[in-house]
This record gives structure tokens, C-alpha cells and sequence, in this order.
């Protein structure tokens, strides 16, 4: 699996702040490479809505986008995400599985991770141990 990935994109701050509802317009094929899978770790945009827009134009051109949220990301969401975009940071088990790849994750802030070592270690010890799964994936926007 060829995976492109990115982060910090701060897309909304290009614009300083812009409407909301402009990322879906962006169209990010001259910058897309080979892969197969688009990884977003965070920081795409100050508000969700701006993120959700982004990750489903995106999804037009890879078999799926796996993101998750950075620490600026806010709001309450009003979109729906695409089928083949998933964020990581709204799954139950923050896994999703694509053949014998699991991306785990989420944003996981310094604190959550000096406090929480164990809960972060089960989650990449179920990745590893499921059925089928070769490779783990590990996102996170620290």
C-alpha cells in the first residue's frame, strides 16, 4: 500500500480565516503523488467543518483518507465525512483497517500521552494483535 500523508496544512489560515465551506473547493491533484491512502495528521484547518470539506474533496482521489484532529481543530460538526474518510479521533477503537493495515490514533496531546501510557499502549497492542493485520500504522498530530 503507498500511502501520501501531510500535516499542518493550516489551509484556512492562507486565507486569513476565508468563508467557511472553501476547502471543498480545493482540488489537490497536482500535488498528489502515487499513493493510495491519504494520511492527515492534524491542524488542517482552525474550524472542523473547514477540516470535514477538506478530507471529503480530498477522498476524490485516493481509496481512502485517514485523519486525524490537531489541537486548533474546533467546533461542533455540521458535515458528514464521505464514505472512505474516517478520523480517527471519532472511531470507538481510534483503528480503522484496510486489508492488513490498521491506522491507529488520534490527536493524542503531551498530556493525554504522559497520563495515559497504558491506554495508549493497549490500543497499539489490539492493532497488532488483530486478525489479519500486518502492519500498524500509528497517527497522531504530536
Amino acid at each position: 500500500m503507498r500511502i501520501d500523508y501531510c500535516s499542518d496544512l493550516h489551509l484556512d489560515n492562507a486565507m486569513s480565516g476565508g468563508p467557511h465551506g472553501w476547502l471543498g473547493s480545493i482540488d489537490i491533484s497536482e500535488w498528489k503523488s502515487d499513493g493510495e491512502v491519504l494520511v492527515v495528521a492534524g491542524e488542517t484547518a482552525e474550524h472542523i467543518d473547514d477540516t470535514i470539506d477538506f478530507l471529503n474533496s480530498a477522498r476524490k482521489h485516493y481509496g481512502a483518507v485517514i485523519a486525524t484532529l490537531g489541537n486548533h481543530e474546533v467546533g461542533t460538526p455540521s458535515r458528514n465525512l464521505r464514505d472512505g474518510v474516517h478520523l480517527l479521533d471519532w472511531h470507538d477503537s481510534n483503528q480503522f483497517v484496510i486489508g492488513n493495515v490498521a491506522f491507529v490514533g488520534g490527536c493524542l496531546p503531551p498530556g493525554h500521552m504522559s497520563t495515559s501510557k497504558d491506554s495508549v499502549r493497549s490500543l497499539l497492542s489490539s492493532a497488532i494483535n488483530s486478525v489479519g493485520v500486518e502492519t500498524v500504522v500509528g497517527v497522531s498530530h504530536y
